[in-house]
Protein backbone atom coordinates (compact mmCIF):
# COMPACT_ATOMS: atom_id res chain seq x y z
CA UNK A 1 0.00 0.00 0.00
CA UNK A 2 2.91 2.39 0.65
CA UNK A 3 4.00 2.04 -2.99
CA UNK A 4 0.50 2.69 -4.30
CA UNK A 5 0.20 5.80 -2.14
CA UNK A 6 3.46 7.07 -3.57
CA UNK A 7 5.45 6.59 -0.37
CA UNK A 8 8.30 4.90 -2.19
CA UNK A 9 11.00 5.26 0.45
CA UNK A 10 8.72 3.79 3.10
CA UNK A 11 7.83 0.95 0.74
CA UNK A 12 11.53 0.24 0.13
CA UNK A 13 12.19 0.04 3.88
CA UNK A 14 9.30 -2.42 4.29
CA UNK A 15 10.45 -4.52 1.33
CA UNK A 16 14.02 -4.62 2.64
CA UNK A 17 12.84 -5.70 6.09
CA UNK A 18 10.65 -8.41 4.60
CA UNK A 19 13.45 -9.58 2.31
CA UNK A 20 15.76 -10.10 5.26
CA UNK A 21 13.13 -12.40 6.72
CA UNK A 22 12.66 -14.29 3.45
CA UNK A 23 15.58 -13.76 1.02
CA UNK A 24 14.12 -16.27 -1.45
CA UNK A 25 10.84 -14.45 -2.07
CA UNK A 26 11.10 -13.64 -5.79
CA UNK A 27 7.95 -11.48 -5.86
CA UNK A 28 9.22 -9.38 -2.98
CA UNK A 29 12.59 -8.95 -4.68
CA UNK A 30 10.87 -7.77 -7.87
CA UNK A 31 8.83 -5.22 -5.92
CA UNK A 32 11.94 -3.93 -4.20
CA UNK A 33 13.78 -3.53 -7.51
CA UNK A 34 10.76 -1.75 -9.04
CA UNK A 35 10.51 0.67 -6.12
CA UNK A 36 14.26 1.39 -6.14
CA UNK A 37 14.22 1.98 -9.89
CA UNK A 38 11.24 4.31 -9.61
CA UNK A 39 12.82 6.27 -6.76
CA UNK A 40 15.90 6.83 -8.89
CA UNK A 41 13.84 7.75 -11.97
CA UNK A 42 11.78 10.28 -10.01
CA UNK A 43 14.75 12.14 -8.58
CA UNK A 44 14.25 15.73 -9.66
CA UNK A 45 10.51 15.34 -10.19
CA UNK A 46 7.98 17.96 -9.12
CA UNK A 47 4.29 17.54 -8.23
CA UNK A 48 1.02 19.11 -9.27
CA UNK A 49 -2.30 18.34 -7.61
CA UNK A 50 -5.76 18.45 -9.15
CA UNK A 51 -9.03 17.40 -7.51
CA UNK A 52 -8.48 13.67 -8.02
CA UNK A 53 -4.89 13.25 -9.22
CA UNK A 54 -1.39 13.80 -7.89
CA UNK A 55 0.74 14.32 -11.00
CA UNK A 56 4.52 13.92 -10.87
CA UNK A 57 6.72 15.27 -13.63
CA UNK A 58 10.30 16.20 -14.39
CA UNK A 59 11.05 19.76 -13.28
CA UNK A 60 12.20 20.75 -16.75
CA UNK A 61 8.75 19.96 -18.18
CA UNK A 62 6.62 22.89 -19.28
CA UNK A 63 4.08 23.27 -16.45
CA UNK A 64 1.42 24.40 -18.89
CA UNK A 65 1.57 20.98 -20.50
CA UNK A 66 1.26 19.33 -17.09
CA UNK A 67 -1.76 21.49 -16.22
CA UNK A 68 -3.32 20.47 -19.52
CA UNK A 69 -2.79 16.78 -18.75
CA UNK A 70 -4.29 17.23 -15.27
CA UNK A 71 -7.33 18.96 -16.76
CA UNK A 72 -7.81 16.16 -19.27
CA UNK A 73 -7.50 13.60 -16.50
CA UNK A 74 -10.33 15.27 -14.61
CA UNK A 75 -12.51 15.07 -17.72
CA UNK A 76 -11.67 11.38 -18.05
CA UNK A 77 -12.35 10.87 -14.32
CA UNK A 78 -15.91 12.06 -14.83
CA UNK A 79 -16.48 10.29 -18.15
CA UNK A 80 -15.26 6.87 -17.02
CA UNK A 81 -16.75 7.38 -13.58
CA UNK A 82 -20.21 7.83 -15.07
CA UNK A 83 -19.88 4.52 -16.89
CA UNK A 84 -19.12 2.67 -13.66
CA UNK A 85 -21.12 4.95 -11.35
CA UNK A 86 -17.96 5.19 -9.30
CA UNK A 87 -16.08 8.34 -8.34
CA UNK A 88 -13.25 7.55 -5.89
CA UNK A 89 -12.26 10.23 -3.41
CA UNK A 90 -8.70 9.07 -2.73
CA UNK A 91 -6.46 10.60 -5.42
CA UNK A 92 -4.66 8.58 -8.07
CA UNK A 93 -0.93 9.00 -8.59
CA UNK A 94 0.12 9.80 -12.15
CA UNK A 95 3.75 9.88 -13.26
CA UNK A 96 4.62 11.70 -16.47
CA UNK A 97 7.86 10.27 -17.80
CA UNK A 98 10.13 11.99 -20.30
CA UNK A 99 10.06 9.99 -23.51
CA UNK A 100 13.60 8.74 -23.05
CA UNK A 101 12.83 7.35 -19.58
CA UNK A 102 9.41 5.72 -19.89
CA UNK A 103 10.48 2.23 -20.98
CA UNK A 104 13.54 2.19 -18.72
CA UNK A 105 11.67 3.43 -15.66
CA UNK A 106 8.72 1.07 -16.05
CA UNK A 107 10.41 -1.90 -17.78
CA UNK A 108 7.45 -1.86 -20.15
CA UNK A 109 7.67 -3.21 -23.71
CA UNK A 110 8.15 -0.91 -26.65
CA UNK A 111 4.54 -1.35 -27.75
CA UNK A 112 3.10 -0.02 -24.46
CA UNK A 113 1.58 3.46 -24.62
CA UNK A 114 1.15 3.64 -20.85
CA UNK A 115 1.27 1.46 -17.76
CA UNK A 116 -0.73 0.97 -14.59
CA UNK A 117 0.99 -0.79 -11.69
CA UNK A 118 -0.87 0.85 -8.83
CA UNK A 119 0.12 4.20 -10.32
CA UNK A 120 -0.60 5.54 -13.78
CA UNK A 121 2.63 5.87 -15.79
CA UNK A 122 2.50 7.89 -19.00
CA UNK A 123 5.09 8.96 -21.58
CA UNK A 124 4.83 12.65 -22.38
CA UNK A 125 4.96 12.02 -26.13
CA UNK A 126 1.59 10.26 -26.22
CA UNK A 127 -0.43 12.59 -24.06
CA UNK A 128 0.75 15.92 -25.39
CA UNK A 129 0.07 15.21 -29.04
CA UNK A 130 -3.38 15.73 -30.49
CA UNK A 131 -6.34 15.87 -28.11
CA UNK A 132 -8.03 12.74 -29.47
CA UNK A 133 -4.95 10.56 -29.02
CA UNK A 134 -4.36 11.95 -25.54
CA UNK A 135 -7.93 11.28 -24.45
CA UNK A 136 -7.74 7.68 -25.66
CA UNK A 137 -4.52 7.02 -23.73
CA UNK A 138 -5.76 8.73 -20.58
CA UNK A 139 -9.12 6.95 -20.73
CA UNK A 140 -7.38 3.62 -21.22
CA UNK A 141 -4.98 3.94 -18.31
CA UNK A 142 -7.51 5.53 -15.98
CA UNK A 143 -9.91 2.66 -16.66
CA UNK A 144 -7.19 0.25 -15.52
CA UNK A 145 -6.83 2.29 -12.33
CA UNK A 146 -10.57 2.37 -11.70
CA UNK A 147 -11.00 -1.36 -12.38
CA UNK A 148 -8.15 -2.06 -9.98
CA UNK A 149 -9.71 0.14 -7.30
CA UNK A 150 -13.19 -1.36 -7.77
CA UNK A 151 -12.03 -4.98 -7.79
CA UNK A 152 -9.38 -4.71 -5.12
CA UNK A 153 -6.82 -5.68 -7.74
CA UNK A 154 -8.51 -9.01 -8.51
CA UNK A 155 -9.85 -8.46 -12.03
CA UNK A 156 -8.31 -10.84 -14.59
CA UNK A 157 -6.08 -9.19 -17.17
CA UNK A 158 -8.47 -9.88 -20.05
CA UNK A 159 -11.33 -8.05 -18.32
CA UNK A 160 -9.22 -5.09 -17.21
CA UNK A 161 -7.69 -4.75 -20.66
CA UNK A 162 -11.00 -5.27 -22.41
CA UNK A 163 -12.70 -2.57 -20.36
CA UNK A 164 -9.78 -0.20 -20.95
CA UNK A 165 -10.09 -0.69 -24.71
CA UNK A 166 -13.87 -0.37 -24.50
CA UNK A 167 -13.71 2.91 -22.57
CA UNK A 168 -10.97 4.38 -24.75
CA UNK A 169 -13.39 4.01 -27.66
CA UNK A 170 -11.50 1.38 -29.66
CA UNK A 171 -13.25 0.73 -32.98
CA UNK A 172 -15.49 -2.34 -32.96
CA UNK A 173 -14.06 -3.60 -36.24
CA UNK A 174 -10.50 -3.74 -34.89
CA UNK A 175 -11.03 -6.72 -32.61
CA UNK A 176 -13.06 -8.63 -35.17
CA UNK A 177 -10.43 -8.14 -37.85
CA UNK A 178 -7.55 -9.28 -35.62
CA UNK A 179 -9.37 -12.42 -34.50
CA UNK A 180 -10.45 -13.22 -38.04
CA UNK A 181 -6.81 -13.13 -39.16
CA UNK A 182 -5.60 -15.28 -36.25
CA UNK A 183 -8.58 -17.52 -35.51
CA UNK A 184 -6.42 -20.62 -35.08
CA UNK A 185 -4.40 -18.93 -32.32
CA UNK A 186 -7.30 -17.83 -30.13
CA UNK A 187 -7.25 -19.42 -26.67
CA UNK A 188 -9.76 -19.64 -23.81
CA UNK A 189 -10.24 -16.70 -21.50
CA UNK A 190 -9.01 -18.61 -18.47
CA UNK A 191 -5.56 -18.53 -20.08
CA UNK A 192 -5.64 -14.72 -20.09
CA UNK A 193 -5.80 -13.95 -16.38
CA UNK A 194 -2.12 -13.04 -15.96
CA UNK A 195 -0.08 -10.01 -16.96
CA UNK A 196 0.29 -9.27 -20.69
CA UNK A 197 3.44 -7.14 -20.45
CA UNK A 198 5.88 -9.95 -21.18
CA UNK A 199 4.21 -10.79 -24.49
CA UNK A 200 5.84 -10.11 -27.87
CA UNK A 201 4.02 -7.56 -30.07
CA UNK A 202 2.21 -10.10 -32.26
CA UNK A 203 0.90 -12.08 -29.30
CA UNK A 204 0.00 -8.89 -27.40
CA UNK A 205 -2.14 -7.65 -30.29
CA UNK A 206 -4.01 -10.95 -30.35
CA UNK A 207 -4.73 -11.14 -26.62
CA UNK A 208 -5.76 -7.49 -26.55
CA UNK A 209 -8.22 -8.21 -29.35
CA UNK A 210 -9.50 -11.28 -27.49
CA UNK A 211 -9.91 -9.22 -24.35
CA UNK A 212 -11.79 -6.51 -26.22
CA UNK A 213 -14.16 -8.89 -27.98
CA UNK A 214 -14.81 -10.95 -24.84
CA UNK A 215 -15.53 -7.83 -22.80
CA UNK A 216 -17.96 -6.55 -25.41
CA UNK A 217 -19.68 -9.94 -25.32
CA UNK A 218 -19.86 -9.74 -21.52
CA UNK A 219 -21.35 -6.24 -21.59
CA UNK A 220 -23.75 -7.20 -24.36
CA UNK A 221 -24.99 -10.24 -22.46
CA UNK A 222 -25.18 -8.85 -18.92
CA UNK A 223 -25.01 -5.05 -19.15
CA UNK A 224 -22.39 -2.65 -17.81
CA UNK A 225 -24.13 -2.24 -14.46
CA UNK A 226 -23.76 -5.94 -13.69
CA UNK A 227 -20.16 -5.90 -14.93
CA UNK A 228 -19.56 -3.14 -12.37
CA UNK A 229 -21.17 -5.36 -9.73
CA UNK A 230 -18.82 -8.16 -10.77
CA UNK A 231 -15.83 -5.89 -10.17
CA UNK A 232 -17.14 -4.93 -6.75
CA UNK A 233 -17.78 -8.58 -5.92
CA UNK A 234 -14.16 -9.40 -6.74
CA UNK A 235 -12.99 -7.03 -4.01
CA UNK A 236 -14.51 -9.37 -1.40
CA UNK A 237 -14.58 -12.62 -3.42
CA UNK A 238 -11.26 -12.77 -5.31
CA UNK A 239 -11.95 -16.07 -7.07
CA UNK A 240 -13.20 -14.95 -10.47
CA UNK A 241 -15.35 -18.00 -11.18
CA UNK A 242 -17.13 -17.65 -7.84
CA UNK A 243 -17.72 -13.93 -8.26
CA UNK A 244 -18.92 -14.44 -11.84
CA UNK A 245 -21.48 -17.02 -10.77
CA UNK A 246 -22.63 -14.96 -7.77
CA UNK A 247 -23.30 -11.87 -9.89
CA UNK A 248 -24.46 -13.34 -13.20
CA UNK A 249 -25.98 -16.64 -11.99
CA UNK A 250 -24.09 -18.32 -14.84
CA UNK A 251 -20.89 -20.29 -14.76
CA UNK A 252 -17.72 -18.62 -15.96
CA UNK A 253 -16.57 -21.83 -17.61
CA UNK A 254 -19.76 -21.85 -19.70
CA UNK A 255 -19.21 -18.27 -20.84
CA UNK A 256 -15.57 -19.10 -21.55
CA UNK A 257 -16.52 -22.25 -23.48
CA UNK A 258 -19.02 -20.29 -25.59
CA UNK A 259 -16.34 -17.70 -26.25
CA UNK A 260 -13.74 -20.29 -27.18
CA UNK A 261 -16.19 -22.10 -29.45
CA UNK A 262 -16.72 -18.87 -31.34
CA UNK A 263 -20.31 -18.17 -30.35
CA UNK A 264 -19.47 -14.92 -28.57
CA UNK A 265 -16.51 -13.66 -30.58
CA UNK A 266 -18.25 -11.61 -33.20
Amino acid sequence: MDYRRGEIQTAILHYETARRQDPNDVTLQARLVTAQRELQAEAGFDRLYSSHFAVRFERSTDRRRVHEVASRLEIVYNKVGRTFSYFPVEPFIVILHPDRQFQDATLSPGWAGGLFDGKIHLPMRGITRDRQTAEKILSHEYTHALVDRLSGGHAPAWLSEGLALYLEGRADAWGREVLARHAAEVGPLNSLHGDFLELPPHRATLVYAQSFQATKALVRRYGMDRVRKLLRALSVMPDFSSAFEAVFHDRYRDFDAAWFAGQERF
